[in-house]
């Protein structure tokens, strides 16, 4: 809901948004499963046990197939031509192929998306869709019906495998839309769409006074699963822990957006009695990577082609952190290969217990821009570490709000002691030196983006912080 019609929305009585949001949740609910959804869906389910091998060939066909459609994208025809694939035979080309393209940069796709659509424009079935933009101008992406189809049926299909959840069953969602867009609101905090019965909750007005209204929508609506943004997820499991309301037991929830801590895990589990699956994609639709039972985050090899390279581009060794760069091999309406996606990872080595013959990743280490800027210049990322197995922190994050200054706020259990501060100073300075003033403080709530999101580091030194390279 954009524009007007976020406006018509704002005005309605509350009984009337939720029919609005239930209206809204018909048409979408056709447009991303109806036509051929379901035997999109079967062919995801039947690759669930491909080998290695039987991966590779497959991606080698649907990664000829994207090429020969990104032939026809202005972007690509000049690209092509300056690298001679216009005279390399398709049935030739490799996987090891795609290195020969450049990496593609999110701000080539934001200056004209259009030119990397089969034709030059989207096609008439083909609708804008738009990134968050928390770290600067929007994106624009292109998906078609099919597109979407296609996609939440990769989702759904990898879902019921690996979770037993599906798009099917009642859920609770959290995530960047303004369902109640009074800030000073008494409630309720969330709007029912009854298309999927599913309760789309707040992301800003969970609280200590509101929680109660929170878990009592639950109750009332009974979902089967929750899942959205990491953060306000933990919010609610921690308030309902300290403020007393039982939850409902869940059969899954599943996070995404920001990282997921052991506390986290912990405190979801105590409240809703199950474990919290890790989910990592982009709206771009580029990759998507899930979490088996046995903890590792697996990378769909039918949702794209993952790369992790470092600052010079070269392909990341296992256990190296570099920039998750990938091509999509779902969405065909606006072709995007080898995309930067701004997020940091790293390969783990090894097969998984589970089974499945899926690259695995040891964990997303936070956004590219997520670092502090040093008084010499240089930049220091990566800090999500700190925290890490420190008894009663809930969560942090770091603000930069001057050259030489940085802040760590810190949600704790209880009252902060002493020697818990002084550890996280004496991380901090291993990591960054003795060239800034470092404080530590305990706060109650983390500061999020305008879509609701809690980002690791707020620096608002460097206004160049979607360029900025972890150090």
């Amino acid at each position: 809901m954009q524009g007007v019609a976020e406006r018509v929305y704002a005005a309605l009585p509350v009984p009337l948004q939720h029919t609005g949001v239930s209206a809204y949740g018909y048409m979408w609910r056709h447009r991303r499963m109806g036509g051929k959804f379901q035997a999109y869906r079967r062919g995801f389910v039947a690759r669930e046990g491909f080998t290695s091998d039987q991966w590779e060939a497959w991606q080698t066909n649907r990664l000829r197939e994207m090429i020969s459609l990104a032939a026809e994208a202005p972007a690509y025809r000049r690209v092509f031509g300056e690298i001679g694939l216009a005279r390399l035979d398709l049935d030739r080309f490799k996987l090891e192929d795609l290195e020969r393209l450049p990496i593609l940069d999110k701000d080539q796709v934001r200056q004209d998306p259009r030119s990397f659509c089969p034709g030059g424009a989207p096609s008439l079935e083909a609708r804008p869709y738009h990134t968050s933009g928390s770290t600067g101008t929007p994106i624009t992406v292109y998906h078609s019906g099919s597109d979407l189809r296609r996609w939440y049926a990769l989702v759904d299909a990898r879902y019921q495998t690996v979770v037993g959840i599906t798009y099917g069953m009642p859920r609770a969602t959290f995530s960047g839309r303004r369902v109640e867009v009074d800030p000073d609101s008494s409630g309720p905090y969330y709007r029912f769409n009854r298309a999927e019965e599913q309760v789309y909750f707040s992301a800003y007005h969970l609280g200590p006074s509101t929680v109660e209204s929170y878990v009592e929508a639950l109750w009332r609506h009974r979902p089967k699963w929750l899942t959205g943004y990491a953060g306000a997820i933990h919010e609610l499991a921690r308030l309902a822990l300290e403020h007393g309301p039982e939850c409902p037991p869940l059969a899954a929830v599943v996070t995404s957006a920001e990282p997921v801590t052991p506390r986290l895990r912990e405190d979801v589990s105590r409240v809703f009695g199950c474990d919290v699956t890790e989910e990592y994609g982009l709206i771009e639709g580029v990759c998507h990577v899930l979490e088996c039972a046995e903890g590792s985050l697996h990378s769909s090899p039918d949702a794209g082609i993952v790369e992790v390279v470092g600052e010079d581009g070269r392909p990341c060794e296992p256990g190296e952190v570099g920039e998750i760069v990938a091509t999509g091999l779902v969405h065909q309406s606006q072709i995007l290969l080898r995309y930067r996606t701004g997020d940091l990872g790293s390969w783990a080595d090894g097969a998984c217990p589970c089974g499945r013959h899926m690259p695995i990743l040891r964990g997303i280490e936070g956004r590219v821009e997520d670092v502090v800027l040093k008084p010499d210049g240089s930049r220091v990322g990566r800090l999500t570490s700190v925290a890490r197995d420190l008894p009663g922190v809930v969560a942090m994050q770091f603000v930069q709000e001057g050259p030489g200054e940085l802040t760590g706020r810190v949600i704790f259990d209880g009252e902060l002691p002493d020697d818990i501060r002084s550890e996280i100073l004496r991380r901090l300075g291993d990591r960054i030196g003795n060239s800034m003033s470092i404080a530590v403080e305990q706060v109650e709530h983390l500061e999020r983006t305008p879509r609701g999101k809690v980002r690791g580091v707020i620096n608002r030194v460097d206004s160049q912080g979607p360029t900025a390279k972890a150090a």
